[in-house]
């Protein structure tokens, strides 16, 4: 998710079908210019070099939105065209992509081994510290941590590999999180949490954790789009 206003522009983009780096390619009407998904830069004509400014976003499943959000709308199947929305077209793919088998060319850095190709990452930007968080199939999981100078969160769930990063700051107070009994509590008070950093039961019920902009993506299109970008470990090197 981009905020797609730029030098006081607000850009309209549509889908040139094309890819760079196994990654589908934007162009904004404006200029005809030519952007990758992934990192929201462009690539090719007059915005070439330009960055858009990425916003807080969420991967979910449809049934935890819905309980989260009853009255959302939602954008209509009657399209004019006859297609299967619920069929999955691309099964596996996680598993085929992290066994080599990505269907169009991407550059030797793709196959970065600090994590498997194809897992899904949540990356955060902050302070001047780029870091990428691998997302778990089989259960949440919950990262405390610091970039820069500032306290984070980071809730991962596979429900829909979804990812959210949240400064981890409340009223001036850090607050630590752990996985209990499947759901997210803080440690100083116990609340529980929902995967986008509300606060759902307790004393801070009704708490929101300010949200900071993430990606979501496979790790290969991520260390192609950020070559520098850090990742996550429970153990990192000595100093």
């Amino acid at each position: 998710m981009y905020d797609r206003t730029l030098d006081g522009k607000t850009l309209l983009f549509g889908n040139t079908c094309a890819l760079y780096e196994s990654d589908m390619v934007m162009f904004d009407h404006s200029t005809g210019s030519y952007w990758q998904q992934v990192n929201g830069r462009a690539i090719a004509g007059t915005m070439t070099g330009k960055q858009l400014t990425p916003l807080s976003g969420e991967t979910t499943t449809w049934s935890s939105w819905k309980q989260r959000f009853p009255n959302t709308r939602v954008l209509s199947r009657e399209t004019g065209f006859e297609r299967d929305y619920d069929r999955d077209l691309f099964p596996n793919l996680d598993h085929n992509v992290s066994a080599g088998k990505i269907s169009f060319p991407v550059s030797p850095s793709a196959h970065d081994k600090r994590m498997p190709t194809g897992a899904v990452v949540v990356t955060v930007e902050l302070d001047g510290v780029h870091r990428a968080y691998q997302v778990d199939k089989k259960q949440r999981q919950i990262v405390n941590d610091m970039l820069g100078d500032s306290s984070i969160v980071v809730f991962t769930s596979p429900e829909g590999r979804s990812g959210c990063a949240c400064r981890s700051l409340v009223d001036g107070r850090k607050l630590d999180f752990d996985v209990v009994e499947g759901e997210f509590k803080d440690q100083q008070t116990g609340s529980t949490w929902n995967s986008n950093g509300l606060a759902t039961a307790g004393e801070l019920a009704g708490t929101q954790l300010e949200p900071l902009p993430v990606r979501t993506a496979f790790w290969f299109s991520i260390i192609t789009s950020f070559p520098d970008i850090e990742v996550y470990s429970d153990n990192p090197p000595q100093q």
